[in-house]
């Protein structure tokens, strides 16, 4: 329901708080991890998707918070480590050309953003505060 979707940081942070209690690294949860480490490719593509993508879902996963960790029975990397590694994906995305990137979201982005509103876009500004 679009009124239940949290509208700031806060009750993001809030939210997660409620439903913690409830998650549990169930069969599903393993299979929808292994699909997100490992989504299917072309066999051909399977290097690029080791290369490229095993590093985006690295990070990714090393971003979660410890009790999610701890859930799937992984160690959590140390944040300072995992606040550099942001950084530097950071750095290495905010220096590709505009005319490599996509210029536009996918539709269903665009379609999610706008059931949102617009103060809803990410911006540099909201980004650093």
């Amino acid at each position: 329901d679009p009124a239940d979707v949290p509208a700031d940081a806060g009750q993001l942070a809030a939210y997660f708080e409620r439903v913690r209690p409830r998650l549990a690294a169930t069969p599903e949860a393993f299979e929808v991890d292994e699909f997100l480490r490992r989504p299917p490719v072309p066999p051909l593509l399977t290097p690029a998707r080791r290369l490229l993508w095993g590093r985006v879902s690295a990070l990714a996963y090393a971003s979660l918070p410890r009790y999610a960790h701890e859930l799937y029975g992984r160690p959590a990397p140390p944040p300072d480590a995992v606040a550099r590694r942001l950084r530097a994906a950071g750095f290495v995305l905010r220096g590709v050309p505009a005319t490599v990137r996509w210029q536009l979201p996918p539709k269903h982005i665009l379609t999610a953003a706008a059931r949102l509103g617009p103060g809803s876009r990410p911006s540099a500004y909201k980004l650093r505060s």
